[in-house]
């Protein structure tokens, strides 16, 4: 019986946590962007996505203008190493072509206990409030800086998203 094309078939796999480590996670759009000239938040925080978050710190990110204002984030979990235990970064890829041009960004988020209950690429919702907080950049050269920060209230693990991508 001869092969159908279909039968060699093989469903792509979703971008994850260590692909996200490797392209480098970014709180901030690439340069590269088309960067607006202003920028008004067209939702209640509490409605924005991840990447509204990333688009409105993009505009002006000064974490603290942040402070206490709700959010509720969908994404999933990355490890930083660089980061205490008992935090962990929520994170989504933007594709703006295809899946190759594909780049992660992300939030830290601030929990009450050990990252390790969230393994990476644990699909989450997390509600909760935006605090800001002096954490380490990533490299032993960079000093840390005042980062927004997302201090959880509830978490709870979510299936993988239809479309798990962000445009």
């Amino acid at each position: 019986m001869p092969r159908r094309c279909w039968d060699f078939f093989i469903s792509p796999q979703v971008l994850a946590s260590e692909t996200a480590l490797q392209r480098g996670v970014a709180e901030s759009l690439p340069l590269t962007r088309q960067q607006p000239q202003a920028f008004r938040a067209a939702s209640a925080p509490e409605k924005r996505s991840l990447i509204e978050w990333i688009r409105t710190l993009d505009v002006y990110p000064e974490p603290d203008a942040y402070t206490g204002q709700p959010a509720r984030l969908q994404g999933f979990v990355i490890h930083l190493p660089e980061l205490p235990e008992n935090y962990l970064l929520i994170s989504r890829f933007i594709i703006t072509c295809c899946a190759v041009d594909a780049y992660p960004v992300g939030l830290p988020v601030k929990l009450a206990e050990s990252r390790q209950i969230y393994p990476p690429d644990t699909w989450v919702e997390i509600e909760g409030e935006m605090i800001a907080e002096v954490l380490p950049s990533g490299t032993a050269q960079a000093a840390p800086k005042r980062r927004l920060v997302l201090e959880a209230q509830s978490i709870r693990k979510i299936p993988v998203p239809r479309d798990p991508y962000e445009y």
